[in-house]
């Protein structure tokens, strides 16, 4: 070839090649483009299943959007699609899951970011949540305070966010027994938001509501139910009767009265609020769940144990289908069934539920998560009514360890399980170990729950048969006519022996 041909196959290589690359780079331009059109559609695609609550369709969607991203190539837009990913996980419950997804997704976002990025900071919020979800309660708060600090700082005091942050921290101190902490912080949290976002704001009512919750743990059940009347009231004139929120004030309140003993007007109300959810929300929805949980509970209360357990049933089937199998609000319900199980007299039943409960959640949950020590505890009652009552001693001693630990000496559940262990003892007739048990404990149970509670008079008609076994029988015969005469004032003819009555605490 000569040097003239040469010269010019040059050039046309070269136009060529240039023709070449300029269609390359369009097509990954165009390849590109159509890549990030399909990963906004399976999130978007995504967030319509989850608001109708099809989470497995949700993460699946997710999952397809994932195999799009590159966390080489674009980590911002990875820790997009995988911070998505913990959202659903949280919804589906898999806690554990949330919190190793988003420890990656903030490793991304304070890198690149910087820690007080506000992306970065909605990552440890809702690390924050997932710790909390897993019963970790101190290191739950720990995240919070952070996360305020950081918050406050960049954000402000008053922002949105930082108010939310500041109401989950009282809701992890609530969680851990601190009640005068977490009513004061809401208090302030209240403060705020009526001054920012007004009296009427969503955020202020959910607060205030959540204040009520935490005055009905109190035992200050009459304010409690005053509060959640009040926001009831603001919710229906501001959202609608029909509104989820409102629904949920409602639900609330139902509890209150629950907790009062009102059975008969809290059934009403939960079955009003179930007939408004199942209308509006569906009824595989799962605050319609919660509600259809919450009115079985009252149904178990009124000794229609047969009727409980049908529904507990449907429940827990729902949950599932739901939910899944592996879903603390599953597993507690189980476990509900487990103890009307148990009221019936079919404790050998009540023991295999229970302990199948038990090994879900301690793989799924963790040994230390309250849902996990909650229905170790209702196994310690099923193996005492059983007759197994060393065994049964031994169970209540190492959830009352456990607890101790995890909750706190003054915790409810605490204080509940120390009554079902005084009971244990009195059992194998081991009476002053036990009735020094009681005397320490009853106290208690008439600060938290009141001296009319059921489980306060349960507890007084154990101590009154401890008392009795050692012989001290003026003193057994009053505390079993304060027993008697405060069940036939609250429950009428519910609770009328001490079979019926004894595993209440269970719950």
């Amino acid at each position: 070839m000569g040097e003239g041909n040469a010269c010019e196959a040059e050039k046309l290589s070269l136009e060529a090649g240039e023709q070449d690359r300029k269609a390359y780079e369009t097509a990954n331009r165009v390849a590109d483009e159509r890549r990030k059109a399909a990963l906004e559609s399976y999130e978007l695609a995504s967030w319509s299943a989850e608001k109708r609550v099809q989470y497995a369709d949700a993460l699946e969607h997710l999952r397809k959007a994932e195999q799009l991203t590159d966390r080489a190539r674009d980590p911002l837009e990875w820790a997009r699609v995988q911070f998505a990913i913990g959202w659903v996980l949280y919804d589906q419950g898999q806690y554990q899951q949330v919190e190793s997804v988003l420890r990656e997704v903030l490793k991304e976002r304070e890198r690149l970011l910087g820690p007080q990025h506000p992306d970065a900071l909605a990552t440890r919020h809702y690390i924050a949540r997932a710790v909390h979800s897993q019963g970790r309660f101190a290191e739950a708060e720990t995240w919070y305070r952070t996360v305020l600090k950081l918050r406050e700082k960049v954000l402000g005091r008053e922002h949105r966010d930082t108010l939310i942050t500041r109401t989950n921290l009282a809701t992890v101190l609530d969680d851990q027994g601190k009640y005068a902490e977490a009513e004061a912080e809401y208090g302030a949290v209240i403060g705020v938001e009526q001054k920012v976002l007004g009296r009427e704001d969503r955020d202020t009512l959910e607060t205030r509501n959540n204040l009520a919750i935490v005055l009905d743990e109190q035992g200050r059940r009459a304010e409690a139910e005053a509060e959640f009347r009040a926001v009831l009231t603001l919710r229906e004139s501001v959202l609608g009767p029909e509104h989820p929120e409102t629904l949920t004030t409602r639900n609330n309140l139902a509890v209150a009265l629950d907790e009062q003993g009102k059975y008969a007007e809290a059934e009403k109300e939960y079955r009003a609020v179930l007939k408004l959810q199942e209308k509006v929300l569906g009824p595989e929805h799962p605050s319609t769940l919660i509600t259809r949980g919450n009115l079985t509970d009252t149904l178990q209360q009124q000794g229609r144990y047969e009727e409980a357990e049908e529904e507990y049933r449907a429940v827990v089937n729902l949950r599932e289908k739901v939910l899944g199998p592996e879903h603390p609000g599953t597993l507690r319900r189980r476990n509900n069934l487990a103890i009307v199980l148990n009221h019936q007299g079919r404790y050998a039943e009540a023991e295999v539920e229970n302990r199948a409960v038990i090994a879900v959640e301690q793989k799924v949950l963790g040994p230390e998560h309250p849902l996990t020590l909650e229905a170790r505890n209702t196994l310690a009652g099923t193996l005492v009514h059983e007759g197994k009552y060393a065994e049964g001693e031994a169970e209540y001693r190492t959830v009352l360890n456990l607890r101790q630990r995890v909750l706190g000496l003054e915790h409810p559940d605490t204080v509940a399980t120390r009554g079902g262990l005084a009971t244990a003892i009195a059992e194998q007739q081991k009476y002053t170990e036990a009735e020094l048990t009681f005397s320490e404990v009853l106290p208690k149970f008439e600060k938290i729950w009141g001296i009319d509670h059921p489980a306060t008079l349960e507890l007084c008609e154990g101590y009154a048969e401890c008392l009795k076994g050692q012989g001290k029988l003026p003193q057994a015969k009053e505390l079993a006519r304060r027993a008697a005469e405060g069940a036939r004032k609250v429950l009428g003819p519910i609770i009328q022996t001490r079979k019926n009555t004894r595993s209440y605490w269970q719950s």
